[in-house]
């Protein structure tokens, strides 16, 4: 049996051969090596049986970055995680430029971003993704955009039958059900770079949860792809969230939330995205200066699976794998 760190240098052998991959992860010299992305690695070759690659582009144009990504889409990778500010966002304000490859808008690969500043939030980041437990309660926000708490409302009916949802509307309320173990978190409401309506980006850098919701944000703004604003916070500490998916600008209220809710079906949280923004309207913000499409973002690991996850360190040295199912545990032989 070959040892953890000869697994994952096997694994870039065969990357820089062939090209080959399913799953590719673009960041800076900073983190190429880093024990927690080695972990990582380990846990989408084993879990998954990924072929994994790994490229370091340290603050390169994004239209090089565009290229390096093309050339491993020619040859069959499904899901890119980007790492790092210094992986820099195209325009600065979207991803979906990466995963664009046929001409036009939608994208046709799964990306997501880790926002991390230091080792410490990449481990955060990984460790999180790892303990990951499927989709389970969900918790609805509301600020005061109406209109999506009427969607949310309606096509919860359709898409969620049977799935317990918690409405709050103020801080004390948000953050004890974030607390007690929320799974699948959307907020409609107004916002910024720092802010829901009635939540901080001192309230999420605090928050000390051990059931990591994924952070659907129907706000403006929210969503930004630096590493200050609240979308990262939820990522970056110990507890908050292990996935956001956000507007990096304006945002709409209405079209967001039924082509997110009818996509979970795709199963892992990259190719949600890749559905949902293939239903959503192709229409401007409201200053006709960005695309609703390129302004949604995705901060966590395209490759996540919101329908499992391996209970990876109690159960790897024993050679035994645990999945947890929607909450319910299976214990392979």
């Amino acid at each position: 049996m070959l040892h953890v760190n000869h697994l994952i240098l096997s694994i870039l052998i065969v990357t820089l051969l062939s090209g080959c991959v399913d799953y590719l992860v673009v960041t800076t010299s900073e983190y190429a090596d880093s024990p927690a992305l080695t972990k990582l690695l380990n846990y989408r070759t084993i879990h998954d049986g990924f072929i994994c690659g790994v490229v370091a582009v340290d603050g390169a144009d994004p239209t090089i970055t565009k290229s390096i990504i093309s050339n491993y889409y020619s040859n069959g990778v499904r899901y890119v995680l980007l790492i790092g500010d210094n992986v820099l966002p195209y325009q600065g304000y979207t991803d979906n430029y990466y995963a664009c490859m046929d001409g036009d808008p939608y994208p046709d690969l799964a990306i997501g971003r880790f926002p991390c500043r230091n080792e410490e939030e990449l481990a955060n980041m990984v460790r999180k993704t790892i303990e990951y437990s499927g989709i389970g309660n969900v918790v609805y926000a509301r600020g005061s955009s109406g209109s999506t708490y009427d969607e949310m409302v309606k096509y919860s009916k359709v898409y969620l039958p049977g799935v317990d949802i918690l409405y709050d509307c103020n801080r004390e309320q948000l953050l004890d059900d974030i607390e007690r173990g929320a799974r699948l978190l959307i907020y409609g409401g107004h916002g910024t770079y720092t802010t829901w309506e009635f939540l901080s980006i001192d309230d999420v850098s605090s928050l000390m949860n051990t059931t990591y919701p994924i952070v659907l944000s129907v706000a403006c703004e929210t969503g930004s792809l630096g590493s200050r604003g609240i979308m990262a916070a939820f990522m970056q500490g110990k507890g908050g969230a292990v996935a956001t998916i956000a507007s990096s600008t304006e945002s709409y209220s209405t079209g967001i939330l039924e082509p997110f809710l009818s996509s979970l079906d795709r199963g892992r949280l990259g190719d949600i995205l890749v559905g949902m923004k293939r239903k959503m309207p192709m229409k401007q913000t409201i200053l006709n200066k960005w695309n609703m499409i390129d302004s949604y973002n995705l901060l966590g690991d395209p490759a996540l699976d919101i329908r499992m996850s391996l209970d990876y360190n109690s159960n790897m040295a024993a050679g035994k794998l645990r999945y947890i199912r929607m909450g319910e545990f299976k214990v392979g032989d």
